[in-house]
């Protein structure tokens, strides 16, 4: 499987909550394909952690090391991974870089609030998370496992990833039409 692909069909499996399958394919993507991107580390890290594998604090840190601050969403996930690190004054810090990159994306917000709140500022948390409910009305999202199948039939290669194609159907009956078909 290409390596754009074995990416993507990691990425689908933490949106399905298809954590071990996750975790198998963030680590063959990091060996055989890119060893230092932050993404496929934070993603590795959320699997671990999902299954309840401790090796998930040092792919967090390895995220958090390769992650620079450039944009918006790096600096958002790079505060999730500082998070997780319990560096909460960090987090605050990097959500704060990240809405000022882009102030209309609603998680990012969110994230900021969550911080705020593992500090006690409680007062600031409020106010963020007013600004998210504003920008959230405008904002729709498609369900988390719906936009996990709708990566896995973006994939070419079937063969490879049947068992998980399978079993996905299974979960996505739920999903749009209309994000379904621009997938494919």
């Amino acid at each position: 499987m290409k390596c754009e692909d074995l990416y993507k069909v990691a990425e689908a499996c933490i949106c399905l909550t298809f954590y071990e399958e996750a975790a198998i394919l963030y680590k063959k993507y990091i060996e055989e394909c890119n060893a230092k991107d932050p993404a496929a580390w934070h993603g590795l890290a959320n699997a671990l952690e999902e299954i309840k594998d401790e090796a998930y604090k040092e792919a967090y840190k390895k995220a958090y090391e390769l992650y620079d601050e450039s944009s918006w969403s790096s600096c958002l996930w790079k505060g999730w991974c500082a998070m997780k690190l319990g560096k909460y004054e960090e987090a605050v810090r990097l959500f704060e870089k990240s809405v000022k990159y882009n102030d209309k994306y609603p998680y990012t917000l969110q994230s900021y609030a969550i911080a705020l709140i593992k500090l006690g500022r409680k007062d600031d948390a409020e106010e963020v998370l007013r600004r998210f409910k504003e920008i959230s009305k405008e904002i729709k999202y498609e369900e988390r496992i719906c936009e996990g199948y709708a990566m896995l039939l973006s994939v070419k290669n079937f063969e490879e990833i049947d068992h998980i194609y399978r079993k996905a159907q299974a979960v996505a009956e739920r999903c749009n039409k209309n994000t379904l078909d621009y997938a494919r």
